[in-house]
């Protein structure tokens, strides 16, 4: 499970964090373009970050000295003030928000190792994303997002790694903060998977997954129509799934309107540039968990 990082607050006019990358090895010197394009791969997905997170906002990307015989390299990352946007302190493009971001695109790589999740779930604002081998991490939403419909950032990931698998004294890879307390690492032997190239099929698309309370309005036995539903107030059609839920009715179980579900949802958004903001664009059932009777319903708590 992954935490976002209790990274303190910066000034208005101190904008800035720093971390480090660490190549593992046997290593006095790296060569040049193993250096080169990492930097340049992890720059891009910084700024490409920070521009889809606040796009009137700049940073700079800065190498501090190197200390002799080490490859540990330290960056800093710092907010750049121009006249049409004010950085404050509470800005979510601060340093130390796009250092946790970026860590968190290569914790999301590493544990899907380069395939499409089996399933995820979006609840308070946290991503659980669940792998092939049935692992799941938990992630902030915004990073996951990222990760999701941003192919620059999928680019970029994808090509860090293929550098690093391509420089065979290359034996791991680490980000560490200012403190030297690891964030991110990962070692040889998972390079290729890193390096998969994952295509952003539909960024104006997205579904999210929850389980929720709804309550029967219409239902529909016949196949390929939707049934109606009150969901967080609003009427909706959806789809039922749940192969297990029909069998259910074929042996006599009783549905009135009113009834409720405790069910998973799965909500289809599209993203509308006109708001700037997700909006659901269409409703399934996958997994009805809990049927309710109306007249069973006294004394029952409903989500709030």
């Amino acid at each position: 499970m992954f935490a976002i990082l209790n990274l303190p607050p910066m000034s208005e006019t101190q904008r800035k964090d720093e971390f480090k990358i660490k190549f593992d090895g046997q290593l006095h010197q790296v060569e040049a373009n193993t250096l080169i394009n990492s930097l340049i791969n992890i720059s891009a997905i910084l700024e490409e970050s920070n521009t889809e997170i606040h796009p009137d906002e700049k940073i700079e990307i800065k190498i501090k000295a190197l200390s002799e015989g080490s490859f540990l390299i330290h960056l800093l990352v710092e907010g750049v003030k121009n006249a049409q946007a004010m950085i404050t302190a509470g800005s979510l493009a601060t340093g130390a928000n796009l250092i946790t971001i970026l860590t968190g695109l290569f914790i999301i790589k590493k544990h899907l190792s380069g395939k499409a999740p089996k399933n995820t779930k979006e609840e308070n604002e946290k991503v659980s994303i669940t792998n092939e081998k049935g692992n799941v991490l938990v992630i902030e939403s915004l990073t996951y997002n990222l990760y999701q419909h941003n192919q620059v950032i999928q680019d970029a990931i994808s090509n860090n790694f293929e550098t690093l698998e391509d420089d065979a004294s290359i034996e791991g890879f680490e980000i560490e903060d200012d403190k030297e307390h690891v964030l991110f690492d990962v070692s040889r032997s998972s390079f290729r998977d890193m390096a998969i190239k994952s295509v952003v099929e539909d960024e104006n698309k997205k579904t999210i997954t929850e389980t929720a309370t709804v309550h029967i309005f219409k239902i529909v036995f016949q196949d390929n129509y939707k049934w109606e539903f009150y969901y967080k107030g609003n009427k909706i059609s959806a789809n039922i799934a749940d192969e297990a839920f029909f069998k259910k009715i074929d042996q006599g179980e009783k549905f009135a309107k009113g009834d409720t579900l405790i069910a998973e949802i799965q909500i289809n958004q599209i993203f509308d540039k006109t708001v700037n903001t997700w909006v659901n664009h269409s409703y399934q059932v996958n997994k009805v968990i809990k049927h309710i009777p109306r007249d069973e319903q006294q004394g029952f708590e409903f989500e709030k």
